[in-house]
């Protein structure tokens, strides 16, 4: 191969990935700048409860992985705990946990809620959404089909923003309540998987793409 043909290939290469580069980053600007008026502390989350109680219709949990013996992930269990917190100072009465139940084998919703149960919160308290494969299905189901209008969204911050951008897309008066992290090394991958995913979700709030 001709030496300016592999300098061509090579400069076409480097545009594609500056194009690709520059979208991320704009995609998660608008993203984290749509969405960071509602982030809260959870002790501050859980003071407004106490002064307002049952103010929001529904805490939401969105998913996370799950082990083999079917036992939470860490950054799940810290939603979780976040989720109960807030559950007994009142701030709401109900709460929907949502993930993927792909098979017997790999269930996040029965996990979680069976976490919950264990806890002392009722069967009819807790809302299961076995379909909420993704993020943004799972906030577009907790509007349409479930009608949540004022929920609290619970998630690792890097989350966050990704999720309440869908919610206020879908015109949901939601509040984000940020979980326990985990630890920063996991955390880079993670980050870099959302600026790639807010691309996505944000051309999926856009189309108001159906799951």
């Amino acid at each position: 191969m001709k030496t300016d043909t592999i300098k061509n290939i090579l400069k076409i290469v480097a545009d594609v990935l500056l194009v690709l580069l520059l979208l991320i980053l704009i995609g998660r600007a608008v993203v984290v700048g749509s969405t960071a008026k509602y982030e809260k502390s959870l002790k501050k989350a859980v003071w407004e409860a106490e002064s307002d109680p049952l103010h929001h219709d529904a805490i939401i949990v969105l998913g996370c992985s799950v082990d083999s013996a079917k036992n939470p992930s860490s950054l799940l269990q810290y939603r979780l705990d976040c989720a109960l917190e807030l559950y007994e100072a009142k701030a709401s009465d109900r709460i929907l946990v949502t993930g993927d139940q792909r098979s017997d084998d790999y269930d996040e919703v029965s996990v979680m809620k069976n976490y919950l149960l264990a806890r002392g919160v009722p069967e009819s308290k807790i809302l299961t959404d076995p379909k909420g494969n993704s993020t943004y299905d799972s906030i577009y189901r907790a509007a349409s089909e479930y009608q949540l209008h004022n929920p609290i969204i619970i998630t690792q911050q890097y989350h966050l923003y990704r999720a309440l951008y869908i919610a206020d897309a879908w015109s949901m008066n939601a509040t984000g309540v940020a979980a326990q992290d985990s630890s920063a090394l996991g955390n880079i991958f993670r980050i870099i998987r959302e600026w790639f995913a807010g691309i996505k979700d944000m051309n999926y709030c856009w189309q108001k793409v159906t799951p």
